[in-house]
């Protein structure tokens, strides 16, 4: 029997290649059931079929490979890369292309690759895949055999381990609980609403991508950001917690994203002048890409910037951070942004918050309006 899956998630797992998901299922782990599926997405049209397996197809008699080919499939290639790669199965069924590979290696560069190439229909006939041992593809060859035509419209080989992009992913997903009455990100501050403030930050920055995670008042939230060029994917299990918005934010992000500011959306004085100072001091070439964050009289605050290897591991820095050192186990990799002022570094959590905030950002702004009219006066 297949049991159920979340109808949005391979939406969030693979709309970064740019497919559309036409037909999901979760089955048994047994060739009958998995050729079953693989017959139920064919029906439904599918050009590229993707099973994702609990063990990796290493020979023709394991489940995912005895399914394509009950299922009337033919195998192009099978078993284990000779350069960095993943094992796995590729096939075709009339112009319909099959791939099934190891869920350990979903989030493997190999893959990526090759996902990207299939989603561009840029992969190189079959008869031109090279070979090695157990039939396998290799890579790093597959690659030589692309056409500048084909290449055009797919990723630059090595493009996805030498990038520099950074993405910002703005936690807009909460539920706005201590500031009964009233959705904070829909409060207004200089005529727009918060939320707003916070993505034209982020647009405004040096930052190649912008992803905006919602929730609670989702429908409203998302309103108010129609307008802008922001990836938007809603979170229905926000009252789960922080972490899982922050997974799915960074689930989402292309593969040439190197590394993600995590932006809390109730901080709408972290502007893009310092989401540029985190990205400035961000180093992806480096042998261990640091973990970047600002902070204040020697206390690490939100938000943080983090490589793209150690986004499983991703999250905010704790609120009560100026009682517990926070993220103490990258210390050695931190590098630290500090600031002269903390204003950037409000979060506004309450109608108190809310009212300090404007009190404050009010009298910056009357004193940088005062050595203005001193600039002028000299």
């Amino acid at each position: 029997t297949p049991e159920p899956i979340d109808a949005d998630a391979p939406e969030k797992r693979f709309a970064a290649y740019g497919f559309s998901i036409v037909h999901s299922a979760m089955w048994a782990h047994d060739s009958e059931s998995v050729e079953k599926a693989v017959r139920d997405a064919l029906d439904a049209r599918a050009e590229i079929v993707l099973v994702e397996s609990p063990f990796p197809p290493l020979n023709r008699e394991d489940t995912v490979p005895k399914a394509f080919k009950e299922s009337a499939a033919d195998i192009d290639r099978l078993g284990w890369c000779l350069d960095t790669g993943v094992p796995l199965v590729l096939g075709h069924k009339g112009d319909a292309r099959l791939l099934g590979f190891c869920a350990d290696d979903a989030d493997q560069y190999a893959l990526d690759v090759l996902l990207r190439f299939l989603a561009t229909r840029s992969l190189p006939a079959v008869d031109t895949l090279p070979m090695f041992a157990m039939n396998g593809i290799s890579l790093l060859r597959m690659t030589k055999k692309i056409t500048p035509e084909q290449m055009e419209n797919s990723v630059a080989v090595g493009a996805v381990s030498d990038s520099e992009k950074i993405a910002v992913v703005i936690l807009a997903a909460g539920a706005s609980r201590r500031m009964i009455g009233s959705n904070k990100l829909l409060e207004p501050l200089n005529g727009l609403p918060m939320i707003e403030h916070v993505v034209r930050s982020a647009l405004l920055s040096e930052a190649d991508y912008v992803v905006a995670v919602t929730g609670h008042d989702a429908a409203f939230v998302e309103r108010r950001l129609e307008k802008y060029d922001v990836k938007i994917v809603r979170n229905p299990d926000y009252v789960s917690g922080v972490l899982g918005s922050i997974r799915l934010g960074l689930a989402v992000l292309p593969p040439d994203i190197a590394g993600a500011v995590i932006l809390p959306a109730d901080m709408p004085a972290f502007t893009e002048e310092y989401i540029n100072r985190l990205i400035d001091a961000f180093d992806a070439k480096s042998k261990r890409p640091p973990v970047v964050l600002p902070t204040f009289d020697g206390i690490r605050r939100n938000p943080v910037l983090w490589p793209r290897d150690l986004f499983k591991v991703a999250k905010p820095v704790p609120e009560d951070a100026h009682w517990t050192p926070a993220l103490i186990e990258h210390t050695d990799y931190i590098r630290e942004i500090p600031l002269k002022d903390d204003l950037p570094l409000t979060d506004i959590n309450t109608h108190g918050d809310l009212s300090n905030y404007k009190a404050r950002a009010e009298l910056v702004s009357d004193a940088e309006q005062d050595l203005l009219a001193l600039e002028r006066g000299k």
